[in-house]
């Protein structure tokens, strides 16, 4: 669909510790999207999921989430916070390098964000679609 994007799921990674810091950058990131849906700045998405018939239970059901198009207020910048490096980011497929100035930014800057979970509720990886009247990052 138009506007749509997905993460590669890490879930395919050899055990150990490289995967579980993985599974911990997805869960904090389905924290920081969740947090932001009920921020000001996703009023547009927040609208987008009421015309829809999408409720706030709903939402905190299934983790739904926004990523904000403000590099200053982006999942990526919240983990790099939290002390997670950038190569998990990438790993995680949470950030994407630019070209340009090889600076991160986020994949799903601008979108309502779904989490995908497994079977025993882990976060492996995440479905986007953008959010009307955002502009395609």
């Amino acid at each position: 669909a138009a506007g749509a994007a997905s993460a590669p799921a890490p879930a395919g990674e050899a055990g150990g510790a490289g995967a579980e810091r993985l599974l911990e950058a997805l869960d904090a990131a389905a924290e920081v999207y969740e947090v932001s849906l009920r921020d000001r700045s996703a009023a547009q998405c927040a609208a987008m999921l009421r015309r829809r018939g999408i409720r706030a239970k709903t939402c905190s059901l299934f983790r739904l989430g926004y990523a904000p198009s403000r590099p200053s207020d982006s999942a990526t910048a919240a983990l790099r916070a939290r002390g997670f490096t950038e190569e998990e980011l990438l790993a995680a497929g949470i950030s994407v390098r630019r070209e340009a100035d090889g600076s991160l930014f986020d994949r799903f800057a601008g979108r309502l964000v779904i989490p995908i979970s497994s079977s025993s509720g882990d976060v492996v990886g995440f479905g986007a679609r953008l959010v009307e009247g955002e502009e395609e990052a």
